[in-house]
């Protein structure tokens, strides 16, 4: 009898992983056993990792399940985001603990799960701005990495990257000087094209230009006149944040020079629009996006210079 209790409750959670849910679902298997459970949901943490490690429940995941994560080579997020998620899930291990947030502290949280950020596969920007200047890692280290930088071996870290790479593609700056009302009313579309195959994780989105108010977001990935995904949420602003990544569930397969439409309506308070359009973005290596004019009639005058959609994020 408790082995059918536990097969419907895992039956119930497999249902509910998601990128919200996933790091708890994950948890909450390991904790009970559930070997198929556990399995399923880990794979699709690492399949979504940017969005699983954004959620709220990372930051309650157990060292152990944290480990089985950010070991993986197959782990889709840069790794600058799996560093400053480490960091926020350190600190909040020390606010458990009712411990001061120090540097020192964070690296005593992370014990041994520090040893698993690949810091050799930062940009070196990132880890002189955001690493190198503070005290989670000894001078030692610090030097180590500069060195892989330089061409030289490093043995404290991993020099591997992770099997996939992700490719966000802005083709504006935010003018914060103009605003764009919505009330639901108009569509607005822009189409696009890419010059490799990949899949489609998430659509940018510009904010409410107070920083405050909710957004009701319906986003349709077309292929012709065939819907390939369509996403309904809600947009919460948040202080000092212009630009929201909406993600798609699940993501969407894109075949190189095949021509898509992005359909967006969206309902809620004013929000921020962009300045210096580029119709053809490349963003690191050979993938190029070139954002055309829509076949869809589009509201507001969104099109392939100007309008809403000011991005969109790739795994390829």
């Amino acid at each position: 009898m408790l082995q059918s209790l536990k097969d419907q409750c895992s039956k119930f959670l497999s249902t509910n992983i998601d990128i919200e849910h996933a790091c708890t679902v994950f948890q909450t298997a390991h904790d009970f056993q559930m070997k198929e459970l556990e399995e399923e949901a880990l794979n699709f943490i690492l399949k979504k990792g940017r969005g699983c490690l954004e959620s709220f429940d990372f930051l309650h995941l157990s060292a152990e399940c944290l480990k089985l994560i950010v070991h993986s080579d197959k782990l889709v997020c840069e790794e600058e985001n799996v560093f400053k998620k480490m960091i926020l899930w350190a600190k909040q291990r020390c606010e458990d603990q009712s411990i001061l947030t120090t540097d020192h502290n964070i690296r005593q949280s992370l014990g041994e799960l520090l040893y698993l950020i690949r810091f050799p596969c930062m940009e070196p920007k990132f880890f002189t701005d955001e690493v190198s200047s503070k005290s989670i890692l000894t001078l030692e280290e610090i030097d180590e990495v500069y060195e892989h930088f330089n061409d030289k071996q490093t043995d404290i870290f991993s020099t591997k990257h992770r099997l996939s790479k992700i490719v966000r593609v802005q083709r504006c700056k935010v003018d914060t000087s103009t605003i764009w009302g919505y009330y639901g009313l108009d569509d607005h579309c822009v189409d696009f094209q890419t010059s490799n195959d990949g899949e489609l994780t998430s659509v940018l989105l510009f904010g409410s230009e107070t920083y405050s108010g909710s957004s009701e977001i319906t986003i349709n990935i077309l292929h012709g006149c065939s819907v390939l995904s369509t996403k309904q949420t809600k947009i919460n602003s948040i202080s000092g944040q212009e630009i929201y990544e909406i993600w798609l569930e699940p993501s969407v397969n894109i075949v190189a020079h095949n021509r898509y439409t992005i359909h967006l309506n969206m309902k809620g308070p004013a929000t921020f629009r962009g300045q210096e359009y580029v119709q053809k973005v490349t963003n690191g290596g050979d993938f190029v996006v070139t954002f055309l004019r829509p076949l869809l009639t589009s509201g507001k005058n969104t099109n392939e210079t100007r309008g809403q959609i000011p991005g969109l994020v790739f795994q390829v």
